[in-house]
């Protein structure tokens, strides 16, 4: 293998091994019960288990969950977590086990991820719910505008309607929020605009929140704590925080279809292009050849070389003829002879020797006596 070949292999085993550095590290796990990051939810599901909420992880898909088999019971009934955004998973959604859930009674807390364009997940499911994404970022055209109302936080007040809601919510600013029905704020920016609400569907009881709001990083404030123990009054049962769509599975539970067949298409494709990349390396394209070197030297050595290809070639004759065309044309006052013509015409190496030697001497240049 060439020293290019070389290179490239290790080139190629350098980024196999960022690659697999790469993804192998944690990702930060926003929303996620068992997160202990800042945007994790961890410290409310402890603090729902110091307060006596039972509490439990759904580390499968929702439409396999066990108590949504058989007939609707009181003591079954529980609040499903769901909190964006989701690390595994994200076109895996059943709304329709949602909506199963919410009609035999039971609760549902959504917590929007707030990022700057909501997943199609979250899209389906707010739809789903009767509450749709809206635009609520900066509108400022002037870039330092835009850049301070950015980083403005957002700040809530309880709604008229919830005297009860706890006061002095901060978050930081969003680019969009869910839309809930009208009548539903439990708690609206400075422009009444609702960023928490609570409202009945079917059976059941909606919630919908920016998941910030519940993280770790601010569920230490008094404020956000009072706003999880409002929830915890409101939403029913055993809470059931969805870990599936966190990375979280049962070894039983079985990855969907659409995503086994996925994951093996990628890996078949990576298997192709490191396949055709080492053979690129050890098969060389068309024969081996080698170069001839430059040639170097005096004008002497070419005029050397190039009077043996002749000589090889036979262009004696040719050669001779030649020279006496050449000369006659640079020197009107030169006309070769007949002896000299004939002597061009024999055509041997001998012949072409004395022609140019005959040439020279009549064209030496003549001097004064």
């Amino acid at each position: 293998m060439t020293r290019r070949g070389w290179l490239l292999a290790a080139v190629l085993a350098a980024g196999l091994v960022a690659g697999l550095v790469i993804a192998g590290r944690g990702a930060p796990a926003g929303g996620s019960s068992v997160a202990r990051g800042a945007s994790g939810w961890m410290a409310a599901r402890l603090y729902l288990e110091g307060r006596g909420t039972p509490t439990e992880l759904l580390r499968r898909p929702l439409q396999e969950a066990p108590w949504l088999e058989g007939a609707p019971s009181p003591a079954d009934r529980r609040t499903l977590v769901l909190a964006f955004p989701w690390q595994s998973r994200g076109g895996d959604l059943d709304t329709t086990a949602v909506l199963a859930h919410l009609n035999r009674g039971g609760g549902l807390l959504v917590g929007t991820s707030g990022e700057v364009v909501p997943s199609p997940a979250e899209v389906r499911l707010l739809e789903a719910i009767g509450a749709e994404p809206e635009e609520v970022g900066p509108r400022a055209m002037s870039p330092l505008r835009w850049r301070a109302e950015a980083r403005r936080p957002l700040r809530l007040r309880p709604a008229d309607r919830w005297l009860d809601a706890p006061a002095r919510i901060e978050l930081r600013r969003h680019r969009w929020l869910a839309e809930p029905p009208p009548g539903s704020e439990l708690l609206v920016d400075a422009n009444g605009r609702a960023v928490v609400a609570a409202w009945r569907h079917g059976r059941g009881t909606v919630v919908t929140l920016p998941a910030e709001a519940l993280s770790n990083g601010r569920l230490g404030a008094p404020a956000h704590g009072g706003l999880l123990e409002t929830l915890r009054g409101l939403l029913p049962g055993t809470w059931t925080f969805d870990e599936y769509h966190h990375g979280l599975v049962e070894a039983a539970a079985e990855l969907p279809s659409a995503t086994r067949l996925g994951f093996d298409l990628m890996l078949a494709q990576l298997g192709l292009v490191y396949l055709v990349a080492v053979l690129a390396l050890v098969r060389r394209l068309g024969p081996a050849w080698r170069e001839r070197p430059p040639l170097l030297g005096s004008a002497a050595t070419f005029l050397l070389r190039l009077g043996t290809l002749h000589h090889r070639l036979g262009h004696h004759r040719a050669g001779a003829e030649l020279l006496l065309r050449r000369a006659a044309e640079l020197d009107r006052r030169f006309d070769p002879d007949a002896e000299l013509v004939a002597l061009a015409e024999r055509g041997d190496p001998a012949a072409l020797v004395e022609v140019g030697q005959r040439v020279a001497r009549r064209q030496r240049p003549r001097t004064l006596g």
